[in-house]
């Protein structure tokens, strides 16, 4: 193949697999007589083959786009004469034949200069398109270089199938070829390095290493039982609230849980039921939300199916035949099951204006109720009085998140009491404890963690400008850790290691 390559004075290059861009001319001509045949099967039917020498005969007449000339033209020195040219010629009045009016060695010395001239031209006319195609190409491409013993991966045919390509890898590259091939060791493959273009690369990310996950002691907690075996339908309808009053004296303990026990029917496992609103609910769009079902662990069918149960048993929901999208199970911070679908994000929500956390007042919150006094007493009477309230409504209270008679007590995120506002306690530890972030995700939960404290952080926004900057677009994983960033990263966590503490108003 060499020696036919330099006797008819082609210069051949070498392509790299799986880049038909390289072979432009030869994948552009399959994509036009791929065109032109599928025109020409639907008129001809089963017998297209026949026809095939006159399709080729059409593409050689016509010029290309990027030389000004047709194929034949750049071959033989003359335009052909088809059909086309035959009835032009009958039009201008012009004979078909020339033979006879020149010699044979004028005729070739004209088809000679006139075989350069077309040479000359087409070359101009493909240098001024194949600059066009570039710049137009350019607009969407960005340069990428990678350095020897960097990993990638290679976007190659896989082993099922070579119609359908997959991520393979990571490989590492031993050296660069060209400005956009790269010789990369493939360990697993019979040929052991093979030369790739760039655009069928992509760095290869490595895996962020997770933290330490959390441990949590579980302890076997003992069954109540009765000493008769019974147990009693009325206390598990109307259970006594089961709450920690270590922190007052025994007289206290006995006015408090006096005043819980006048009201059982707050503290029910049910959630109450109201008559002073009613809720309309208005849908963005009416029509359902249609999907597959999504596949629901076996390890929690029956957790599932004793929620739904639960469920209709308090009269939340009632069986239907629905055509909105199925049910997805999402874990709660305490271990059980909310039930989900995607027609909540077909609501219309209702819009209410919320203040900010240091204009809010402790009598109004979202659903958090907090009942101050100044003296003990008034506290059982506030108590009294804010409890039947909430009876009269239908409401409950979870239990589990009630605190009671605490000089210091935990609200919207921070500490309240004795005149003081802090950040939780357990908000300095995550701050302390909290690693250097690596993506951009990270940074903004660090950012949405001190956020929340800003109040206590002086020029909080100039301070975090740097970290801020890591979040927009235009940075990439994992985000660039410049020096800035770090004085940033630590400032902040100082800040909050400090224990600030404001005064309430």
């Amino acid at each position: 193949m060499k020696l036919l390559h330099q006797q008819i004075g082609i210069n051949s290059i070498q392509t790299s697999p799986y880049h038909p861009q390289t072979d432009s001319l030869v994948e552009r001509f399959n994509q036009t007589l791929k065109t032109m045949l599928r025109k020409l099967v639907s008129d001809t039917g089963k017998d297209w083959d026949k026809w095939l020498s006159f399709l080729l005969y059409a593409y050689r007449e016509v010029p290309q786009a990027s030389t000004g000339f047709s194929p034949f033209e750049l071959v033989y020195g003359w335009s052909l004469q088809g059909p086309l040219d035959l009835l032009r010629r009958s039009w201008e009045a012009l004979t078909t034949s020339a033979e006879g009016e020149h010699g044979i060695v004028q005729y070739i010395l004209q088809m000679r200069d006139r075989l350069e001239a077309y040479r000359e031209q087409g070359r101009e006319n493909l240098e001024k398109a194949q600059k066009a195609q570039k710049l137009w190409y350019d607009q969407c491409a960005r340069h990428r270089e990678y350095q020897p013993g960097q990993k990638v991966l290679l976007l190659l045919p896989s082993s099922a199938s070579k119609l359908l390509a997959k991520w393979q890898g990571p490989y590492s590259i031993l050296r660069k070829m060209r400005p956009v091939t790269y010789q990369i060791h493939q360990s697993d493959k019979r040929k052991k390095s093979q030369v790739y273009h760039v655009n069928l690369m992509k760095e290869w990310q490595e895996r962020i290493p997770e933290g330490k996950k959390a441990m949590m002691e579980c302890k076997e907690v003992p069954e109540n039982k009765e000493e008769d075996g019974k147990v009693d339908d009325e206390a598990l309808k109307h259970p006594q609230p089961v709450v920690s009053l270590d922190h007052l004296d025994s007289e206290q303990k006995e006015k408090l849980v006096k005043v819980l026990a006048d009201y059982p029917e707050l503290f029910r496992p049910e959630p109450g039921r109201t008559s002073l609103l009613e809720q309309i609910v208005s849908l963005t769009d009416p029509n359902p939300i249609w999907q597959r079902p999504y596949r629901v662990p076996e390890s929690l069918i029956a957790p599932l199916k004793k929620e739904i149960q639960v469920m209709r048993d308090m009269g939340i929901i009632e069986p239907s035949t629905s055509a909105w999208s199925p049910i997805v199970l999402v874990p709660k911070k305490d271990g059980s099951l909310r039930l989900w679908t995607s027609e909540n994000s077909m609501l219309s929500p209702n819009l209410m204006p919320i203040q900010c956390p240091e204009s809010m007042s402790l009598s109004r919150g979202l659903d958090d109720v907090g009942i101050y006094s100044n003296t003990w007493g008034d506290h059982l009477q506030h108590l009294h009085r804010d409890l039947s309230k909430i009876s009269e409504t239908g409401l409950t209270l979870n239990v589990s998140k009630c605190e009671w008679a605490k000089q210091v007590a935990s609200y919207f995120g921070f500490q309240l009491g004795n005149g003081e506002v802090r950040p939780q306690v357990n908000k300095f530890e995550a701050i302390r404890n909290c690693s250097r972030p690596c993506t951009k995700k990270e940074v903004r939960s660090f950012l949405g963690l001190v956020g929340w404290y800003r109040c206590f952080i002086p020029q909080f926004s100039s301070i975090a400008a740097h970290l801020t900057n890591l979040t927009t677009k235009a940075v990439k994983n994992p985000v660039p850790w410049t020096e800035d960033c770090e004085q940033a990263f630590t400032h902040l966590k100082q800040h909050m290691c400090t224990s600030p503490v404001l005064k309430s108003p």
